[in-house]
């Protein structure tokens, strides 16, 4: 199984100056990591949490596993944003969003095991959505919960200190390629 469990997440949204540490278990696609997620990380910003729409309780639901026959019809999510590799910070600390970082693109039914490790850690970037992007919820393995708990919200001087880290190691690869 392609499943990512008990693992830790660094998750940073750059333009929000936001990041977070989460912990992943029992997530098979990045479609359902990306529900699981934005429920996770998505609030009150006053409170440190991302701006932006949270998904119905019924979503996350299916998306955890809780009730896989929850409604008669698919249940459907959006993006609410975006989700990068670390590799979309280029070398000078800005973000190759939209149609420019489309090889850093990260969705759809490939497993969360494919974000790209960094010191051990996975690290996925948020941006705003180019596309309106929408999937079927699911959990591909029903009788397996899954969970995206956030176990730490990140200052933004962290947040920021992260996205320099990030954008040294991304020049570095680029330099060693060469």
């Amino acid at each position: 199984l392609e499943v990512l469990d008990d693992a830790v997440v660094l998750v940073l949204h750059p333009s929000q100056r936001r990041g977070f540490r989460v912990l992943v278990q029992g997530v098979a696609s990045l479609d359902q990591f990306q529900t699981l997620l934005t429920a996770a990380i998505v609030g009150d910003p006053a409170q440190g949490w991302l701006a932006g729409p949270r998904p119905a309780p019924a979503l996350v639901a299916v998306a955890g596993g809780e009730d896989a026959h929850v409604a008669s019809q698919p249940l459907i999510d959006t993006a609410s944003f975006q989700m990068l590799t670390y590799e979309a910070i280029a070398a000078d600390g800005s973000i190759r969003n939209g149609l420019a970082g489309l090889s850093a693109w990260l969705g759809g039914d490939a497993s969360p095991r494919s974000i790209p490790l960094v010191e051990n850690l996975r690290v996925v970037v948020l941006t705003e959505p180019p596309l309106v992007r929408s999937w079927v919820v699911e959990a591909p393995f029903p009788q397996l919960r899954a969970e995206v708990r956030c176990l730490e919200v990140l200052s933004p001087s962290q947040t920021d200190a992260w996205r320099t880290r990030l954008a040294q190691e991304v020049n570095d690869s680029t330099s060693s390629r060469r």
